[in-house]
């Protein structure tokens, strides 16, 4: 049940971060509510009941007592980064090298695929008087709409036949490919992957592409189960370097190279050259994730407000990358994004914010580097106009002449 909305509110402050607001209610409790810019979320909480105070001492009671509730009931400010989990980076390179298998089969041998399907044959029959192949669990569900077959429409039969062949045909090529990833057994008893180095080499050198990837893939598991986080993340970018990777490969590649204290800034820039559409939620909520691994990436906040369509969630993540920019002291990229967030909404309180935030750190690096300098020359003048004083040296290398002296 929500709680009634505020009687009076009679103090509220913005930062960049955060909107306070703190009221009576009718009871003359004063309550606290924090709506957390970042991450899109608000919490309330109680912070005291006496008489209310006169407007003066509101500021002082906010910093004495909601600081000390805040903590006390529970408000922390979600984390900024969180680790990468092994065991689902591992998972996740499983499912990739099931699409790559898949893959691999398909190109060498593609009459062991179902007409009407995507997987390989499991259990082959013959349907029609066309002798047509098709995967038994495929074809009892085509029999829900059509009695006819999907190539030659000829009435299908009542009980398929068994293709033995294809079946030992598919069984074949799966047991090659499986053996072709696997490692010796006495390789595999001290996790040692590498005899199996050469294997994606030797594969790329004689021009079996989609067998090389699979293979580097392979090996990048391997070299994650052993703990060998760098030579990973060097297999996965062989894996985009044979060809052009799709979005799930990038991601892999920015996770491993986070997880071995590598810079992603190549993936994430190759990114940009992965089609997407336009609100799809596979490839935004890919962007958040990663986001949450790597929040210094500029280009992933870029790259995930050009895919969605509504303007506040644009400006949302583009003023959480303003905010991680000024955190991190990237004042460049920080005015990248407050030039963005203009062109989609120029009014916004927000962007003003930043504008002066923006506008305020540049005065600090413009003091910081000119104030010495004008001091030092504020000095220089002050002792020239007193003989008495030798004149001071400025700079190293460089003596006034004595007192008197002629050019």
């Amino acid at each position: 049940m929500h709680s009634p909305p505020p009687t009076f509110p009679f103090y509220s402050y913005c930062t960049l971060t955060h909107l306070y607001v703190v009221w009576e209610k009718e009871s003359q409790e004063v309550v606290l509510v924090i709506c957390d810019v970042t991450q899109r979320s608000l919490w309330r909480g109680y912070l005291f009941s006496l008489e209310l105070p006169n407007s003066e001492s509101i500021p002082l009671l906010m910093e004495k007592e909601a600081q000390r509730k805040i903590s006390l009931q529970g408000y922390l400010p979600s984390p900024a980064q969180r680790e990468v989990d092994v065991s689902k980076l591992e998972a996740e390179v499983e499912s990739l090298l099931s699409e790559q298998k898949e893959a691999v089969l398909k190109e060498e041998n593609p009459d062991l695929f179902s007409p009407i399907g995507t997987q390989m044959f499991k259990d082959p029959v013959d349907v029609c008087a066309g002798k047509h192949t098709f995967d038994r669990d495929e074809i009892n569900r085509w029999r829900l709409t059509s009695n006819k077959c999907p190539l030659c429409r000829t009435p299908l039969v009542e009980e398929p036949t068994s293709n033995q062949e294809i079946k030992r045909a598919a069984e074949e090529a799966l047991q090659s490919l499986t053996s072709m990833l696997s490692l010796p057994n006495a390789k595999r008893r001290k996790r040692d992957s590498s005899g199996y180095a050469q294997v994606p080499v030797e594969l790329e050198r004689q021009g079996q592409q989609e067998k090389a990837i699979l293979a580097y893939l392979k090996l990048a598991q391997y070299q994650l189960q052993e703990g060998e986080n760098v030579a990973a993340f060097e297999s996965i970018l062989h894996c985009q370097w044979l060809k052009p990777p799709s979005f799930e490969m990038v991601k892999l590649g920015i996770k491993v190279a986070l997880l071995a204290k590598q810079n992603p800034t190549l993936q994430v820039f190759t990114l940009a050259y992965v089609p997407k559409v336009h609100d799809d939620p596979s490839f935004i909520n890919g962007y958040k994730e990663l986001l949450s691994y790597s929040p210094t990436q500029w280009q992933l906040y870029f790259s995930l407000a050009d895919l969605l369509s509504s303007k506040s969630e644009k400006l949302h993540y583009l003023l959480t990358g303003a905010l991680r920019a000024l955190e991190a002291g990237d004042d460049f990229f920080a005015e990248i994004f407050q030039i963005k967030m203009k062109e989609i909404e120029p009014d916004s309180w927000v962007v003003s914010l930043l504008d002066l935030e923006i506008l305020k750190r540049k005065r600090e690096a413009i003091s910081a580097e000119v104030l010495p300098s004008v001091k030092k020359v504020e000095e220089a003048m002050t002792r020239l106009t007193k003989p008495e004083s030798p004149p001071p040296i400025l700079f190293e290398g460089f003596d006034w002449l004595p007192e008197g002296a002629m050019i």
